[in-house]
């Protein structure tokens, strides 16, 4: 995924390493997994992290923007994709299939709709027009333009290292079902990992899929021939991968901004003015 974002930003590659783009995604979506807003709280926190690392404000959050909007439409794409390979090769899916895939059809309806209109702008040559005080997202809107306008085969290219990343995470719960003694094969996985996910994109505004993703697992486990133990075992274990990426990318914020706090307070220090000696008196000989 952090290759992925590398790809969308204006010029093609990273302002920053890659090493730190991954630990600036890392603490954003650790925001993401704990604040209670939507998944979206950690894309400002990313954004403003690559301004403070010098990338232009409508750079980096044009480069947020779009990443975001590329991991949508993958997430919709794996879940389409694995929960109509379940519905082929696995009979007990077929009669809640649709329901799953209900959420991610609509979702990529409305960015199909929205990435419509915004192509008839582009061809029309249009400028974005307004009052003064939307400037600021005026030159975002600029700046993914740019992007789609100087290099069109990007959004694909991250498109598909993101459905890539996607389709990984299948093998983790093939690894993770030999874990716990009940192994899956990875057309199985590949089911359950799109199943799972389709819950987790309907209930993305409950801080970090808190409960639902279990309540997935137990549900869709016994879909698949496993038991609904067998499926907390797994939700347990996602759990704990979650909540160790959750841990680092909390370090890091905290890690980073303590050391801004740091350096802007001892700027401060070494700045403020000494406060100048009121001149001794005089003796009265020299008075006089």
């Amino acid at each position: 995924h952090t290759l992925a974002w590398a790809e969308v930003f204006r010029t093609g590659r990273s302002p920053v390493s890659i090493p730190l783009l991954y630990g600036i995604r890392l603490a954003g979506e650790a925001v993401n997994k704990v604040a209670p807003l939507a998944s979206m709280g950690g894309e400002p926190v990313k954004a403003f992290l690559l301004v403070q690392r010098g990338t232009p404000t409508a750079d980096a959050a044009a480069s947020v923007m779009l990443a975001k909007a590329v991991m949508t439409v993958a997430q919709s794409l794996f879940i389409l994709t694995a929960v109509g390979t379940a519905w082929i090769a696995v009979p007990g899916v077929r009669p809640v299939a649709w329901a799953f895939m209900l959420f991610p059809l609509i979702v990529l309806s409305m960015m199909g709709c929205a990435a419509i209109v915004e192509q008839r702008h582009l061809r029309s040559g249009g400028k974005r027009t307004g009052p003064g005080w939307l400037n600021p997202l005026r030159e975002i809107w600029q700046s993914c333009d740019q992007v789609f306008q100087d290099r069109p085969l990007a959004f694909w290219r991250s498109l598909l290292v993101v459905l890539a990343g996607w389709t990984l995470n299948s093998l983790e719960l093939v690894g993770a079902s030999y874990l716990i003694g009940s192994p899956l094969d990875p057309l199985h996985a590949l089911a359950l990992e799109g199943l799972v996910a389709s819950v987790n994109m309907a209930s993305f505004v409950i801080p970090a899929n808190a409960g639902t993703q279990e309540g997935a697992f137990a549900y869709v486990a016994p879909l698949l021939g496993l038991d609904a133990t067998a499926g907390l075992g797994l939700a347990a274990v996602r759990r704990g991968r979650d909540l160790v990426w959750i841990a680092v990318g909390m370090t890091l914020l905290v890690a980073w901004e303590g050391r801004s706090w740091s350096k802007a307070t001892s700027f401060k220090l070494n700045a403020r003015p000494e406060t100048p000696l009121s001149p001794e008196p005089a003796p009265d000989s020299v008075q006089a």
